[in-house]
């Protein structure tokens, strides 16, 4: 976990790659306010509870995780011996990291727009304090897709770990760490399409520090210090990166300027309710990105069959049927406007058919029975977005690609 030096580094490099210079405001920035969230409990806290977000009791500091298995473990069967989810999935962590984001953007924007720099700076500060936790060091192993910070300790045996996992992760730090040579891009041209990109990235980047954490505690114990370096470098860089692309969008949306996102497929976009489990090859996961799996746990392209003939996207969503399913988003309206949606079973991974729901502005937008031919369609999705299905938990793999 990040100590108040480090937190200072990180904001520090994202406000150079934002082209930021040395002023007396952003000094602030580096040095107070991005170190409010840990100064919450103390002697400081009238002062910083304004710019505190709070949900349900907890802090906007460390997110709760993604229940995984209420994904996968509750199911229940009717009369007739049909399954259905007996315990509907919230994705606890989607829920408090979006308002989480929408509450920083839309008061730093605010404040910004108003002249109120050292009140946005103070926003800002709790946010990317939150995101630095994230991505550098042991609170990797929380938030998306993740567990508590002691789960590691709990399944080491002291015979093969002389020094708890935890420890080890405690001995990251940024002395060595350089600055990324990054140019950061807007998140989005207002503060509920940021919240929605940022939260994609979000998982993206805690996703891939979760792993180089697990990897540096493995070469810590070996000790392998080359090795632990530049695992400790891939977290900063992380960090930094997230909190440059934050820090560049609120200033280019308070100044008017240009906001206007990198392009990217809708399916870049991260779901907060997916389906997991079912079809063999997706037994034990919930969905695969830019890739599918066949019968013998091998990636290959994600595939449709179309009216010309089966044709292979670099770019998509995979996963397997179940009894039922959902894949939703949440998109900002006018994000994705004229997207065109394809949906279908992979023509080698197909054994079945499935009934599909496309839901888009929280309704069933339309409703078609899936087989060989893919479903293709041209939505200006919005809020609530996605599908849902029914099918055999044999029927096969379904791709997403839009």
């Amino acid at each position: 976990m990040p100590d108040a030096l480090t937190h200072s580094k990180i904001t520090q490099c994202a406000l150079e790659s934002c082209g930021f210079h040395a002023t007396e405001e952003n000094n602030t920035l580096v040095q107070d306010y991005c170190r409010f969230p840990d100064e919450f409990y103390g002697p400081r806290r009238n002062e910083i509870a304004p710019y505190t977000y709070m949900k349900e009791g907890i802090q906007f500091h460390y997110p709760p995780h993604t229940p995984y298995e209420e994904a996968y473990r509750y199911w229940n069967a009717d009369e007739n011996g049909r399954l259905f989810h007996s315990h509907k999935f919230v994705n606890h962590n989607f829920e408090f990291m979006f308002a989480g984001f929408q509450f920083h953007f839309s008061r730093i924007i605010n404040c910004l727009k108003n002249n109120e720099g050292d009140e946005a700076r103070k926003f800002l500060g709790c946010l990317v304090h939150t995101l630095e936790d994230s991505t550098f060091g042991l609170h990797a192993l929380e938030g998306p897709g993740g567990a508590d910070a002691f789960v590691l300790d709990r399944m080491a045996d002291s015979r093969d770990f002389p020094i708890r996992p935890s420890y080890l992760a405690a001995r990251i730090n940024s002395n060595d760490c350089q600055a990324p040579n990054y140019v950061p891009h807007s998140l989005g041209r207002t503060a509920d399409e940021a919240s929605m990109r940022l939260y994609a990235e979000y998982v993206a980047y805690v996703t891939d520090s979760r792993k180089s954490l697990f990897s540096f505690i493995l070469k810590a114990n070996d000790g392998d210090a080359d090795a632990c370096r530049h695992l400790n470098q891939r977290m900063f860089d992380n960090a930094v990166k997230i909190c440059a692309d934050t820090i560049w969008t609120v200033f280019a949306i308070a100044e008017g300027k240009d906001a206007t996102p990198p392009p990217c497929p809708l399916t870049d976009m991260e779901p907060h309710v997916f389906p997991f489990g079912g079809f063999r090859p997706y037994r034990y996961t919930a969905f695969e990105r830019n890739f599918a799996v066949n019968m013998k746990d091998e990636r290959i392209p994600i595939k449709l069959l179309l009216p010309d003939g089966p044709q292979e996207f670099q770019q998509g969503l995979s996963f397997g049927t179940h009894a039922e399913g959902e894949l939703l988003f949440w998109i900002a309206p006018g994000s994705f406007d004229g997207t065109r949606l394809k949906v279908g079973f992979h023509p080698d991974l197909h054994f079945g058919k499935a009934n599909l729901q496309i839901i888009n502005d929280g309704t069933v937008a339309d409703e078609v029975v899936l087989d060989e031919m893919a479903y293709t369609t041209t939505f200006n999705p919005r809020n609530i977005f996605g599908l849902r299905f029914t099918s055999n938990t044999s029927a096969g793999c379904i791709c997403v690609v839009g």
